[in-house]
């Protein structure tokens, strides 16, 4: 979540040396507010601070530079730059913007294209999946995967099944592309009133109800069908990710202790695990109580409440699971060892 890719740069100056000194500063204060508006809600855009190239550089940890092209004075190249997260956690909680750190898995998206009563998914012609097709889908902090549409994904979900959000064959079609949810994006088109697009985004995902929302893309004057959907895409898009950084705002007002156990199979399973909980964003810190070959107790100090660090924890495909007052921590490999409700 803190490293920012492929940002291009472009500087001339007096010198090939000064250009690249410009170039890379831009292009590290660009990186910079790219990370702010990943991990910040869109309502509070307007709030960001304003810092110079210079103190910008104090919170980059390191960067890379790939496609270099240099001239007398000209300098072109595309940079990747990784921040120092505790630095960037401390400034936004100074200038008391919520933010949320934690990357969805992926999620792989359906489009369905309602014209006139008719809705289609997979069948051609579906200028909505085109335009999705056609569109960089983001890596973060949502990945979005675009299903290939075989004759596998044909007969997983039908279009009836996307629109009444049929659980079981969603969670297959996301299984099929190792994804932790399906969202169903709806676009219908208005047959009367002024030309516009009605957008609804549903994003099913295991152990969670869904989570539905709606809003209108209209057309500007003379614009075509296709590129009003384009611009849906885009709509969708930030829709998705705001809603997800929602969910996962970092609340430092709450948090607490809980003991848990995990099961385990290895002293590499283990330290598998013991690697998962440290990059889980919401978790302060675990002390280790007891290690067995058999499993470990600890406690996790966390940020949030309970369903924040059960969905943070999900996304790396740790089970948080409570029965008879006691909790578990889950892996794929161990999930089936621990009685249930």
């Amino acid at each position: 979540m803190f490293e920012v890719r492929d940002v291009a740069v472009d500087a001339t100056a007096e010198s090939a040396a000064a250009a690249r000194d410009q170039a890379l500063a831009i292009g590290q204060r660009e990186a910079f507010y790219r990370l702010l508006q990943r991990l910040t809600l869109r309502q509070h855009r307007d709030l960001l601070p304003n810092l110079d190239t210079n103190t910008v550089a104090t919170y980059v940890r390191d960067f890379s530079v790939s496609g270099e092209k240099t001239s007398d004075v000209r300098y072109l190249a595309r940079i990747n730059v990784r921040f120092k997260e505790s630095d960037i956690r401390t400034l936004l909680h100074e200038f008391g913007l919520p933010f949320s750190e934690t990357a969805s898995k992926p999620a792989v998206v359906l489009p369905v294209l309602n014209r006139a009563g008719a809705a289609t998914l997979w069948r051609e012609p579906n200028p909505w999946r085109s335009a999705w097709a056609s569109s960089q889908l983001p890596s973060l902090p949502v990945p979005l995967l675009l299903p290939v549409g075989d004759i596998e994904d044909v007969g997983t979900v039908s279009v009836e099944m996307a629109m009444i959000g049929d659980r079981t064959t969603l969670q297959a079609l996301a299984s099929r592309y190792n994804a932790g949810a399906a969202i169903v994006v709806r676009a219908d088109i208005a047959a009367i009133g002024a030309p516009h697009v009605e957008l609804t985004v549903t994003r099913h995902e295991a152990g969670s109800a869904p989570v539905t929302y709606s809003q209108r893309v209209f057309a500007a004057f003379g614009e075509t069908v296709d590129n009003v959907l384009d611009r849906a895409v885009h709509t969708a898009v930030d829709a998705i990710e705001e809603s997800w950084k929602s969910q996962n705002l970092m609340r430092f007002d709450e948090g607490g202790i809980i003991a848990v156990s995990v099961p385990l199979r290895s002293l590499k399973h283990w330290l598998v695990v013991r690697q998962q909980l440290a990059e889980t964003p919401v978790i302060d810190r675990t002390d280790l109580v007891l290690l067995s070959r058999q499993e470990a107790l600890l406690n996790i100090h966390y940020i949030g409440g309970i369903d924040q660090l059960t969905r943070a924890l999900a996304q790396s495909d740790l089970t948080l699971r409570e029965f008879e007052g006691v909790w578990s921590l889950l892996t794929p490999e161990t999930l089936g060892s621990v009685a249930t409700p």
